[in-house]
C-alpha cells in the first residue's frame, strides 16, 4: 500500500513511523512511502497508527499527522450465477448435468475488497478452471441422486445441491448467516447457490415416418427436445436396430420381412421414446405406433367434372409413398405426370360419367387401397375478363377422319391461335398459328400424309395461354 502526504515549505526530509507488523518498503524521507502488512496479524481490528513528520536543515520536526488503520474482513458476494456455454440464462436446475462432462460457468459478484475467493464445491462437481477467482467453470460428472440431498418434504421427489463462495483478503475470509436455510440445513458460512433436480418431463413429439414401413428400410426420427432431459432411449420392436445420430435425431432400421398384422404385439408394432436425465427416467414415455400398411388417400383434388380440356388431378402425399398409379377410363389419357401424386387429364371424346382412379405404392410394393372419384361430363368452356380472347363451344370432326378434319370454336375477340399436331409418343408433326375472327370460326387441316394412328391435336389460345387438347383418329 502507498501513503502520501502534502510536502511543507522548508522540509528537506519527512519522518514516517508505522506501526507493529507494518514494514516500509521504500520513500522513507520522502513524502510518499509505500508499506506492507505481512506481519500484521489477521482477524479484523486496530492495526495501529502510521504517522509523519516534516524535518528541515536544521533537524527540526514538526508535529506529526497521524492516520489510524484498521482492518476488516470482506463481504461475502451477494450472488453466484451458474450458466452454459455462452448463455446468459441462471441455471437453477443440476439434473441434466448430473454424470456428465458438460462444462458450466459459476460466477460469483465481485467484491472490492476482495483479493481472492474461496469455492465450496460438494462432492462430484469438478473444477476445471478459474482458480481462486470470482469466475471458474466445473462440470458435474461425479454427481449422482445418492451423493446429492433428497427432500423428501416435497411433493416431487427433489435432490438438492448446494454451491458456496467466499471472499477473501489479507485480513480473512467473508462470512454468511445461513442458518434460514433448511431441507438441507447447513454449517456453512459461505454465500451459497443452491440448485435442484427432478426427473425429466416427458417427449411430447417424434417426428418420423411410422406408416408404410419396409422391413429393410432405415428411418430417421427427431425427438422435440424436453425439459431436463440428458439423453433419451428409444425402445423399437425385436429384431430394430437403433442408432443415435445426435441426442435429438436417431434412425431405426426394421428388420427384413418386418410385417405388421393383427396378431402382432402391442410391443413389435411400437416406438417408445423416453428421456432421462441423472434422476432417472421420465414418469411417461412419448409410444409411435407403427404400421407396415400404406396410409388412405382421403381425397382427390380437381373437381368431380371433366370435360375436352386438359384437367389436373391430385393427392396429399402419402408417408412412405414412392410411386402413385393413375387409372383413367378407355379413350382418355394420362397427358403427365403418371407415377406422381398430381396428373393431367385429357378425355378427349368421352361424355357422360367417368371414373378416375389413384392408389399409392411404397418401396417394397405395398399399396394402399384405390380411391375411386366419379366425375360427370361438363362442356369445357374457359371463361376471362373482357378484352381477353375466350374460347369456348369448341368441336372437332369428323373423328375418326383420313384426308381431312375441321374445328369450329367460337371466339369473343379477334386473337391468335396456335395448334400443335403431335404423335402418340409425343413427336411434333407440325405447328401453325391461325387468326381468329371474333364470333364462330372453322379451322380446316388437311391429314391425308399421315399415317393411320392415333394422334393428338392441341390449341393454345395465345392471348391467355389456356390449351385445349383433343385426340384425334387417322384411318
Amino acid at each position: 500500500a502507498t501513503f502520501t502526504t502534502t510536502a511543507v515549505s522548508g522540509a528537506t526530509s519527512y519522518l514516517w513511523t508505522v506501526p507493529a507488523g507494518v514494514t516500509i518498503v521504500s520513500g522513507q524521507g520522502t513524502t510518499s512511502v509505500e508499506v506492507n502488512f505481512n506481519n500484521v496479524a489477521a482477524g479484523a481490528g486496530a492495526v495501529g497508527s502510521i504517522s509523519v513528520k516534516s524535518v528541515n536543515d536544521n533537524g527540526c520536526t514538526s508535529a506529526a499527522k497521524t492516520l489510524a488503520l484498521t482492518k476488516a474482513l470482506p463481504v461475502a458476494p451477494t450472488s453466484i450465477k451458474m450458466t452454459e456455454g455462452s448463455g446468459t440464462t441462471a441455471i437453477t436446475s443440476f439434473a441434466k448435468y448430473m454424470g456428465t462432462n458438460k462444462v458450466l460457468t459459476l460466477t460469483a459478484a465481485a467484491v472490492a475488497a476482495a483479493t481472492s475467493y474461496e469455492w465450496e464445491l460438494p462432492e462430484g462437481v469438478n473444477q476445471l478452471s478459474g482458480g481462486n477467482t470470482n469466475v471458474i467453470t466445473v462440470n458435474f460428472l461425479g454427481v449422482t441422486s445418492s451423493n446429492t440431498y433428497n427432500n423428501s418434504t416435497a411433493a416431487v421427489l427433489t435432490n438438492v445441491l448446494r454451491i458456496g463462495v467466499k471472499s477473501k483478503n489479507g485480513v480473512g475470509v467473508s462470512t454468511t448467516n445461513n442458518s434460514a436455510l433448511v431441507n438441507p440445513t447447513t454449517t456453512s458460512t459461505a454465500r451459497l447457490l443452491t440448485l435442484t433436480a427432478v426427473k425429466p418431463a416427458a417427449v411430447s413429439v417424434v417426428a418420423g415416418q411410422i406408416a408404410g414401413l419396409c422391413g429393410g428400410n432405415t428411418y430417421t426420427y427427431t425427438i422435440t427436445d424436453t425439459a431436463l432431459a440428458s439423453s433419451y432411449t428409444v425402445t423399437a420392436p425385436t429384431g430394430a436396430t437403433v442408432n443415435f445420430i445426435n441426442t435429438l435425431t436417431f434412425t431405426v432400421t426394421y428388420p427384413v420381412g418386418f410385417v405388421i398384422n393383427t396378431s402382432t404385439s402391442t410391443a413389435n408394432k411400437s416406438l417408445v421414446v423416453t428421456s432421462v436425465n441423472g434422476m432417472g427416467s421420465s414418469a411417461t414415455s412419448k409410444t409411435l405406433t407403427l404400421s407396415t400398411a400404406m396410409g388412405s388417400i382421403a381425397s382427390v383434388t380437381g373437381g368431380t367434372t371433366y370435360s375436352s380440356c386438359d384437367q389436373s388431378f391430385s393427392v396429399a402425399a402419402i408417408p412412405g409413398a414412392t410411386s402413385y398409379t393413375w387409372t383413367v377410363p378407355t379413350g382418355a389419357s394420362i397427358v403427365s405426370g403418371q407415377g406422381t401424386n398430381s396428373v393431367v387429364v385429357n378425355y378427349g371424346l368421352l361424355t357422360g360419367n367417368q371414373t378416375i382412379k389413384v392408389y399409392a405404392t411404397n418401396a417394397c410394393g405395398v399399396s394402399s387401397m384405390v380411391k375411386s372419384v366419379t366425375l360427370t361430363f361438363s362442356t369445357c368452356n374457359i371463361f376471362k375478363p373482357a378484352n381477353v380472347s375466350a374460347i369456348s363451344e369448341m368441336n372437332m370432326y369428323p373423328n375418326p377422319a383420313s384426308q381431312e378434319f375441321n374445328i369450329e370454336l367460337n371466339s369473343t375477340t379477334e386473337g391468335q391461335l396456335e395448334m400443335t399436331l403431335f404423335s402418340m409418343n409425343g413427336a411434333v408433326i407440325r405447328t401453325k398459328n391461325i387468326p381468329l375472327n371474333e364470333g364462330p370460326n372453322v379451322i380446316k387441316e388437311n391429314i391425308s400424309e399421315l399415317t393411320s394412328g392415333i394422334y393428338f391435336v392441341k390449341l393454345t389460345n395465345q392471348s391467355n395461354n389456356e390449351t385445349v387438347t383433343k385426340k384425334l383418329i387417322k384411318q
